[in-house]
């Protein structure tokens, strides 16, 4: 096949004499033309060749167009870059998404070994599982396979792609990198649009860097716009939910066709509008990645002018155009840029914007921020900063830190006392979870030799520092003293812990009721139950409050409320009386939460009142403004840019999101359990 396609190639270049005829030259083509003939097959050949998986057909026929040398070369690649970069993304979210779900099965399984040997369901149910994970491993080879072809094809296109830019002369160059940043803005293909800017990221120069910046910021600018519009369709979306659940715990826990369809129309147009928004702030982080990369190819004097032409763009900015800038400032790994980070970070009176720096600092290894953090940061009014310096020195893995940060331990309380005592087992692979005394003591045991090591190390605790912990949930620790619970209470909480006939919760399958004679109890049992010690852990005075959700959502209290003797016995008989209902609405559960903690975006630091949430799901999103990961994960980002909640995640059973609850910790600063 490839010897056909060279041979079809090749011959379009000899000149063509025609036959005479009336009014037909018989002179050979142009050179001109003879080169535009010649340049048209061999894109023709590369396009064949780039839609099989025969790797040196691609190969060669890359090559033969490469060496016409021309710029429309880059346009071909470009196009043909837009179409791999969307299998890439797409396979790779699908081979992520399965081996989350592989990692909570083989979970599930450990249970059914240990009772397999005396309950018969359980190894009947091991066997028929062990068959699925190993359905699902082939899923994941078959995606593999499928990513071992496309994705060295992509970096051979990239790599040829800037080949060819580096052969062109100034002016050429200049005018292909400006079509691939007009498209980059403005391509109608989605995937080609990404492909540009990871193209120019990839391959492009200093000026195409400040391009992609400028891009950055008007995406960022239309984000914000999209979003502005979205709270009030919110509402009516909301107020749809709550009329479906109380639907359908009057009409034996079903909705009616007629209001679901009406909720369906009412949140069409939200729903498109939050999808938008998703994927111009996903455009706007890669063209911010992608500027970074560019940027940090300069050199001489030009380099040294970008960072305050950075700075300047920043101060005019605001939401999404702003923190593109940081993003793009904080990967632009040049010490230039780090010099300024480092003076305005000494300025800078806005916490959010310290924090910003602090990341920015801690991101690029820069050592010489150590004395500043240690100094001024760590001691700095607002929690967030010293939030932020605390992890940022584990980060940057500063010896000298160890001793100041136990010495702050003494001096914080709540959630940045945990912060500082996760800083500190970061450095020192000990936990003592928050006991001064004992970080002193084995301080003064291991000064002298103590070496801090570049990996973060595996932690170890005494059993006498267990005591030393506030708020605990399903394992998660905590010493905050302001804390929200998100709890999940659609209908499948009423169903067993024990995993048995059915642990997914598949649809059209009898559900797992639990056998209280054999001392089984239900999710939500298990929920209210590590509720109710959890709030044992919140002292008089502490702030908290119960959000729930099913198809609605609602909470214990309208507001934050103090915790005190009275308050604790509403609460706690308030989680006796939790019952399952219809519907799993995480995207409004999670709205719910960060408006009460009054975490609504935007470009200044807001305390807010929680500074930890606690968010626990058994199950998928099945209702709600939106049920797509990308975009729940997404609407966080969003709400907890400039908030700095930590967001814990709690997975009951396996029928649970494993992935969106991974990741909804893991983007902020939380921890992910499954039970």
């Amino acid at each position: 096949m490839l010897a056909l396609l060279l041979a079809s190639a090749l011959s379009s270049l000899t000149p063509l004499s025609l036959p005479s005829a009336g009014g037909i030259s018989t002179e050979p083509a142009a050179p001109a033309q003879q080169k535009a003939e010649k340049f048209e097959d061999l894109k023709l050949t590369f396009e064949r060749a780039a839609v099989g998986t025969d790797a040196e057909a691609r190969r060669v026929a890359l090559a033969a167009l490469a060496a016409t040398g021309q710029p429309a070369v880059v346009q071909a690649i470009h196009a043909e870059l837009g179409r791999v970069t969307e299998i890439v993304d797409e396979q790779s979210a699908a081979a992520q998404r399965s081996r989350a779900l592989i990692e909570r099965k083989q979970i599930l399984m450990e249970q059914w070994k240990l009772r397999a040997t005396h309950d018969e369901s359980a190894a009947a149910m091991l066997e028929r599982e062990t068959k699925a994970v190993a359905e699902l491993q082939k899923e994941v080879e078959k995606l593999d396979r499928r990513l071992a072809v496309e994705e060295p094809w992509q970096r051979a296109l990239t790599e040829t792609a800037g080949g060819v830019l580096t052969a062109l002369g100034a002016d050429k160059r200049k005018k292909v990198e400006g079509e691939l940043v007009t498209d980059a803005g403005a391509h109608p293909s989605l995937p080609v649009r990404r492909a540009a800017i990871d193209l120019l990221g990839a391959v492009g120069n200093l000026e195409s860097g400040l391009a992609l910046s400028r891009l950055a910021q008007g995406y960022g600018e239309t984000c914000d716009k999209v979003e502005e519009r979205l709270p009030k369709m919110m509402a009516d979306v909301r107020k749809m939910e709550a009329r479906l659940a109380k639907e359908a715990s009057s009409q034996n826990e079903r909705f009616s066709q007629a209001s679901y369809d009406q909720y369906d129309a009412v949140k069409r147009d939200a729903a498109e509008l939050r999808r938008k928004a998703t994927e111009t702030a996903g455009l706007v982080d890669r063209a911010a990645r992608a500027a970074a990369q560019a940027i940090s190819r300069g050199a001489g004097k030009e380099l040294e002018e970008v960072g305050p032409a950075l700075l300047r763009s920043w101060k005019k900015s605001k939401g999404h155009g702003r923190r593109a800038v940081e993003a793009v400032l904080s990967a632009s790994r040049v010490e230039a840029v780090r010099g300024l980070l480092r003076a305005q970070l000494a300025t800078e009176a806005e916490p959010l914007a310290r924090a910003a720096w602090i990341d920015a600092l801690a991101l690029q290894g820069d050592q010489a921020c150590i004395p500043d953090l240690l100094e001024r940061q760590l001691v700095d009014a607002s929690w967030l900063v010293r939030s932020r310096a605390a992890a940022a020195l584990a980060k940057l893995r500063s010896r000298e830190a160890i001793p100041v940060l136990i010495a702050r331990l003494s001096l914080e309380e709540g959630r940045t006392r945990t912060d500082v005592n996760t800083a500190l087992a970061s450095l020192t692979g000990q936990n003592f979870r928050g006991n001064v005394e004992l970080w002193q003591r084995w301080w003064r045991d291991n000064e002298a030799k103590f070496q801090v090591e570049r990996e973060v190390p595996e932690r170890t605790a005494l059993e006498e520092a267990k005591d030393a912990v506030g708020v605990s949930f399903f394992g998660i620790t905590t010493e905050s003293q302001r804390v929200l619970f998100v709890i999940d209470c659609s209908l499948s909480m009423n169903f067993s812990m024990t995993p048995k006939n059915n642990p997914t919760d598949e649809p059209g399958k009898p559900f797992d009721e639990p056998d209280e004679s054999k001392g089984e109890f239900s999710r939500l049992t298990a929920a209210k139950r590590d509720l109710e010690k959890a709030l044992g852990g919140i002292k008089d005075g502490g702030l908290f409050n119960i959000v729930c959700y099913a198809a609605d959502v609602w909470s214990w209290a309208d507001q934050p409320e103090t915790m005190s003797p009275e308050s604790r016995k509403e609460a706690l008989d308030y989680i006796k009386a939790l019952t399952g209902a219809a519907g799993t609405n995480i995207y409004s559960s999670l709205e719910k939460a960060f408006d009460m903690a009054g975490a609504k975006g935007g470009s200044t630091w807001v305390k807010p009142a929680f500074d930890t949430i606690f968010f626990l799901s058994d199950g998928r999103a099945t209702i709600g403004l939106s049920t797509n990961s990308e975009e729940i994960l997404a609407f966080v980002r969003e709400r907890n840019a400039n908030a700095g909640i930590v967001l814990h995640t709690i997975g009951l059973s396996g029928a649970q999101d494993a992935e969106l609850l991974r990741r909804l910790a893991q983007e902020n600063g939380g921890q992910y359990v499954a039970r």
